[in-house]
């Protein structure tokens, strides 16, 4: 071999080799972003709550403060099945499994029927009732809305804020 080849076969190899780590930190960079998430749909609430206390929950709801980020999770059979992530100043970051509605005003939905309900709303996000049938549905800017029904007509509704726990609003 020539040096020119043997010259130019070592800067093919260093270009290769820069190209190959280059690679290999951007991967890097991606897998640790991904890991940045603390709560995975699928994992155990015991885990969980062994990693952070809830500063609110109803029976499958509860809400986490991590940093800067208010979580608000819902459990099925003990695991993670949808969540919400809320900054300080209510803006939605991160939802999986669930869309956050866009409603306010809650006293035009008393005497509805549960079925103009979901029409209105689509399904609830979660039943927060323990041993009865109390549908909830999470707002896009951090409020908890739930329904007491009577012979499936809407008779009550409450609102609640998911970043304090305190309820702010009722309707009868």
């Amino acid at each position: 071999m020539k040096s020119d080849q043997i010259e130019e076969e070592i800067m093919n190899r260093i270009s290769i080799n820069k190209i190959l780590m280059l690679l290999i930190s951007m991967i890097f960079i991606i897998t640790s972003c991904s890991q940045s998430q603390t709560f995975e749909i699928g994992e155990s609430m015991n885990k969980i709550n062994g990693r952070y206390k809830p500063y609110f929950s109803i029976n499958t709801l509860y809400a986490y403060k991590v940093d800067d980020l208010y979580v608000i999770t819902i459990f099925n059979n003990g695991c993670l099945d949808k969540m919400v992530e809320f900054s300080p100043n209510r803006e939605c970051i991160r939802m999986q499994k669930v869309k956050p509605i866009n409603y306010n005003n809650i006293n035009s939905l008393l005497n509805l029927n549960f079925q103009q309900l979901k029409d209105l709303l689509g399904e609830p996000h979660t039943d927060i009732g323990s041993g009865f049938y109390i549908p909830a549905y999470i707002t896009n800017d951090a409020y908890l809305i739930y329904f007491s029904l009577e012979d499936m007509s809407v008779r009550s509704i409450t609102k609640c804020d998911l970043l304090t726990g305190n309820v702010i609003e009722r309707a009868d």
